[in-house]
C-alpha cells in the first residue's frame, strides 16, 4: 500500500494519535464506546503507519502465505536463481504446486531470521577482533560519512 504526499501529515497526526501502548490506546466505536487495541495490534498500526509516513510501502502478508520464487527473492533482496539454489540445497524449506516451487512466508522468515543472526554474529566477532588488537582507534571515518 502506497499514499499520497497529501495524506503524510495526516499520518502524523494518526501516529501521535496512538501514542505508546503503555498509554492504553483506543479505538472509539460509532456509539462512542472505548475499545482497547491489543498491545500486538498497537505495535502493527504503529509500525505500518510509521511506514507509510516515511513514503514506505507497506504489504501486510499472511505468515502463511505462499510465495513464487521470484517474489521470495526479491523478499530477501537476492536474484532468483540464488533463492532456487538456497532451496535445492534444503536451506529453505518449500512445496512444489505442480512443477513450481512455493515458498510459504513463515519459511522464508525463519531463514532470513537465521541468516541475519549469523551475520550479526560475523561482524561481532571482526569487530571483537578489531577491538582486540587495538585497531579501533585507527579507522579512519571521513567527515561526510560519519
Amino acid at each position: 500500500m502506497t499514499l499520497k504526499n497529501a495524506d503524510v501529515p495526516n499520518l502524523r497526526n494518526i501516529r501521535s494519535a496512538l501514542g505508546d501502548s503503555a498509554s492504553k490506546p483506543a479505538f472509539l466505536g460509532v456509539d462512542g464506546e472505548r475499545i482497547p487495541i491489543p498491545r500486538s495490534l498497537h505495535k502493527i498500526l504503529t509500525r505500518i503507519v510509521s511506514e507509510l509516513a516515511t513514503g514506505q510501502t507497506v504489504s501486510v502478508i499472511p505468515v502463511h502465505q505462499e510465495l513464487t520464487t521470484q517474489k521470495a527473492a526479491d523478499l530477501l533482496g537476492v536474484s532468483r536463481q540464488f533463492l532456487v539454489r538456497l532451496l535445492d540445497e534444503k536451506k529453505i524449506h518449500f512445496h512444489r504446486s505442480g512443477t513450481h516451487r512455493r515458498i510459504y512466508l513463515r519459511d522464508l522468515l525463519a531463514y532470513k531470521r537465521r541468516r541475519d543472526a549469523k551475520r550479526t554474529a560475523a561482524l561481532d566477532a571482526v569487530a571483537g577482533k578489531v577491538e582486540h588488537a587495538g585497531l579501533a582507534e585507527r579507522v579512519y571515518i571521513p567527515a561526510d560519512k560519519a
